[in-house]
């Protein structure tokens, strides 16, 4: 691997460490944690890393929850591949 390489790889591998900051929270644990459970419909969306011993991959997650429907996607690195679940 040329020198120039690596530093690319370097590079954007350390992008993707960057985190932001938290939120502030208001109020105590009780008070939100009800106040969420109330909610019928919600979206996630993030990131997934998952290693299995010497194996492993990243990818993409997006929950959508519709009262009882929920769907859920799952992606692989840079948008590939992949797998929707409804529930």
């Amino acid at each position: 691997m040329s020198p120039r390489y690596a530093v690319v790889v370097v590079a954007l591998l350390a992008s993707g460490c960057a985190t932001m900051t938290p939120p502030v929270l208001t109020g105590d644990h009780a008070e939100r944690r009800a106040k969420l459970q109330t909610l019928d419909d919600w979206n996630l969306e993030g990131r997934i890393a998952v290693a299995a011993g010497a194996d492993g991959f990243s990818g993409g997650l997006n929950w959508e929850q519709r009262g009882e429907k929920a769907e859920i996607t799952l992606r692989g690195p840079m948008g590939g591949a992949a797998i929707r679940i409804h529930v």
